[in-house]
């Protein structure tokens, strides 16, 4: 049902358009931004980031519907940030991302993931305790996440 590809340059409309699709909300979840404008400058970020590594699931008559970034910081340490199209969220594709990105942060020698997400966003922060990150701080919750399972 879901297509699980690394992101490719060919991508970028298809990626934009699902970023559009999106609700205000659910582009303030992953960006930490109201704006629309960043959201889109971020995207074209992903394809010109060689430190990053993207993956996106699509969904055969609809394109792309999800997007995970692995944004590779050095000594070890990486960040993941995920972006599931309202109209899918709920159905595990972040977990299959989360475990794509885990893939990749194996094969670039990470050993320690973080990630940030705001302390409302329930459904991530779940799916963040269900792969066994480790709270970091309040507000924003920040967690690490051993890539060795």
């Amino acid at each position: 049902m879901y297509l699980l590809t690394d992101l490719a340059a060919r991508d970028r409309a298809d990626l934009i358009a699902m970023v559009g699709r999106c609700s205000p909300d659910s582009r303030h979840s992953r960006f930490l931004t109201w704006s629309a404008g960043a959201a889109t400058n971020h995207v074209d970020t992903l394809f010109q980031d060689a430190r990053s590594r993207t993956v996106v699931v699509r969904v055969r008559g609809t394109g792309i519907v999800a997007v995970g970034s692995l944004f590779l910081y050095g000594d070890g340490l990486a960040e993941i940030a995920l972006l599931v199209e309202d109209a899918f969220q709920g159905r595990g594709i972040g977990r299959l991302l989360v475990e794509a990105l885990r893939t990749h942060a194996d094969a670039e020698g990470v050993t320690t993931l973080e990630l940030t997400a705001l302390a409302n966003n329930t459904r991530l922060l779940r799916l963040f305790r269900g792969a066994r990150f480790s709270p970091a701080e309040a507000g924003t919750v920040s967690g690490t996440l051993p890539v060795a399972a």
